[in-house]
């Protein structure tokens, strides 16, 4: 297939430039019947795609959509056709950021889902289960159970806060399966809360999550295999500052090896994934194993076998103020503002407890990213999910009952995750080299698969001209989105140089839940308030319980950050906000160089000279 010409977004990414006309203009008999192909094209009780004056407008199609020949003509259309004319109103503003710049197609175009299979891109069951599994299981796992003990003070509550992280994740994965069946278009939240919302949050969502999530969760990914790559080297931890050298140098080689696995093929970068998950998941195994087996000896120290650690205060979880208060016979009636502070702190340490957990859980959603690669996505992937967030699960489970049958409770709560997991590596025989190896596995596995998504969420916004058009660029040859690849190296370069990533990591948590709690709520949206998505055809339909659930559990934990952290969550708002800036300047940009040049927009040639307002374009429909 030749590469996409600059008149029509890339076929690639399963897109279909369709002529936006004038409402308020009365064509000829030649426009209307171009208007009848217009119709033919999207069929009755689907979803029409909303568009502005100065964008195509892209097909949202519930049937199988006309594919595209080499030519980039529709196969369902004439070959042919003259020169459709539109005229450019100055109330189209490229400044309307509450309207969408274009739809998202339901289904990819033929030609690249045949193109993938052919080139072995396409992702199977198997290779998408690998995608979301492979992202999930990072670093969290390996380092959490201790932070998370030591903000429930009990053995049976931080193992609750694990369960309980693993429902939340299932309640949003379905919802995400849900609305990946439906707009089967590359870009996960931000083509969710473009259909549901417009422009305003999907910007919003685009450059949160291309300068601070994707890159963050690639900078801390890198960092973490690093350090655990110098537990290795420097197994005494006493190389002093060099270590801290090594280590940002190790990152930055880990960053660089991750984007160039996944530049190089699509099919390597498949294979790839394959390996890492399986590597985790026998990783994970090693580790329940060994728990398993020092529980059989009798030789744990940890708060399941002995109990109540030194002071006794890591049997009892965390109490809420009316539950002291009922304990001491005052009936729970507040008395002074004490009341208040003390229930505000326990639901501060249980917010803090769950991010721990759902930072390990973090990645169900990525497949959704590239859901244009998932061969028959509405089967593969709502079983794929299941699949992929149940095993995760069980196997966190399982770990975290391994911890806490081996290390003992003052270890859990006084020692740093490096020590935590040496001791684990004393205390179960698997020493001080292969439990690390098996974090910078998973780490380096989860980086990977994180460039892997991010990279076409990327190629999905730039195609929709809300970030810059040449990160659109696939590959001629490799196919692979490697402009957007090196975009994400770039951006995670100075967070990897930081010293700040505990920092990045509790940012993450708001940002993220937010926009998770946003794109959950949008199956509501589409299903009830949305006339264009009502009646869509839903290959797989959510119980209305889990995004009811899902979203009451994000507006908590956004509550109680801004409530415990009003000043870093000032900053990350301020952060959001100022995309809007910058995006308003590159479109300032953009239509001088229009007006300037006689060039128009994507799909357009100008063929009138002046001013926007009074100038005509021509589609070209080649």
């Amino acid at each position: 297939m030749p590469p996409p010409s600059k008149q029509q977004p890339p076929a690639a990414l399963g897109f279909k430039p369709i002529a936006t006309t004038n409402p308020h203009h009365h064509s000829d008999d030649h426009d209307d019947a171009d208007s009848d192909d217009q119709n033919h094209i999207l069929p009755p009780h689907s979803p029409s795609s909303i568009s502005t004056s100065h964008s195509p407008r892209l097909s949202a199609v519930a049937a199988d959509p006309p594919t595209l020949n080499a030519a980039g003509t529709s196969s369902g259309a004439r070959a042919r056709s003259p020169p459709r004319r539109r005229s450019s109103s100055s109330s189209g503003s490229s400044f309307d950021l509450f309207s969408h710049s274009a739809a998202i197609q339901l289904r990819p175009t033929g030609d690249q889902l045949e193109l993938d299979q052919e080139q072995g891109n396409g992702l199977g069951l198997w290779e998408s289960i690998s995608v979301i599994v492979g992202t999930m299981i990072g670093s969290g796992i390996f380092v959490s159970p201790g932070p998370i003990y030591s903000y429930t003070e009990s053995a049976s509550a931080s193992t609750w806060i694990w369960v309980v992280a693993g429902l939340l994740s299932m309640s949003g994965a379905l919802c995400y399966a849900e609305l990946g069946t439906m707009i089967t278009g590359n870009g996960g939240e931000y083509a969710y809360l473009l259909e549901a919302y417009g422009r305003l949050p999907a910007l919003a969502f685009i450059w949160t999550s291309v300068t601070l999530l994707k890159s963050g969760t690639a900078a801390i990914l890198a960092a973490t295999a690093a350090q655990y790559t110098c537990r290795i080297v420097f197994v005494d931890g006493q190389a002093g500052d060099s270590e801290v050298v090594v280590e940002r140098i190790i990152a930055l080689v880990c960053l660089a090896l991750g984007s160039a696995l996944n530049a190089v093929s699509p099919r390597l970068a498949n294979r790839a994934q394959t390996s890492f998950f399986a590597a985790k998941v026998a990783a994970l195994a090693l580790i329940c194993g060994a728990g398993m087996w020092v529980l059989v000896k009798g030789t744990g120290l940890g708060p399941l076998v002995v109990g109540a650690s030194a002071g006794g205060s890591s049997a009892q979880p965390i109490q809420t103020a009316a539950a002291a208060a009922a304990s001491t016979g005052d009936g729970g009636a507040a008395k002074t503002p004490t009341t208040g502070i003390q229930d505000a702190k326990a639901q501060h340490s249980i917010l803090l407890a769950l991010q721990a957990a759902l930072w390990g859980f973090d990645g169900w959603n990525n497949l959704n990213y590239v859901t244009e690669k998932v061969m028959q996505p509405s089967r593969t992937l709502p079983l794929a999910i299941l699949t992929s967030v149940t095993l995760v699960t069980l196997c966190y489970l399982l770990t975290n009952v391994a911890y806490l049958i081996v290390i003992p409770s003052t270890t859990l709560l006084s020692t740093s995750n490096h020590g935590m997991v040496a001791e684990f590596g004393r205390l179960t025989s698997l020493g001080t080299i292969l439990l690390p190896l098996c974090i910078v596995t998973s780490a380096f596995g989860a980086l990977a698969s994180s460039l892997y998504t991010g990279s076409h969420l990327i190629t999905a916004a730039a195609s929709q001209s809300h970030l810059p058009g040449l990160f659109a660029h696939v590959h001629p040859t490799r196919h692979t989105p490697t402009r957007a690849l090196a975009l994400q190296f770039l951006l995670a370069v100075p967070l990897v140089l930081s010293t700040h990533l505990v920092t990045l990591i509790h940012w993450y948590a708001f940002a993220s839940y937010l926009f998770y709690g946003l794109a959950a709520l949008a199956v509501i949206v589409l299903r009830y308030a949305s006339p264009t998505w009502r009646y869509a055809e839903r290959p797989f339909k959510v119980n209305l319980a889990a995004p009811v659930v899902f979203v009451a559990v994000c507006v908590w934990m956004v509550s109680v950050a801004v409530i415990n952290e009003p000043m870093r969550v000032g900053v990350l708002v301020v952060w959001m906000s100022f995309g809007f800036l910058v995006w308003a300047v590159a479109q300032g940009v953009r239509r001088w160089r229009v007006t300037r040049e006689g060039v128009g927009e994507a799909g357009f040639v100008r063929v009138g000279g002046g001013r926007a307002g009074a100038a005509e374009e021509v589609e070209l429909l080649e």
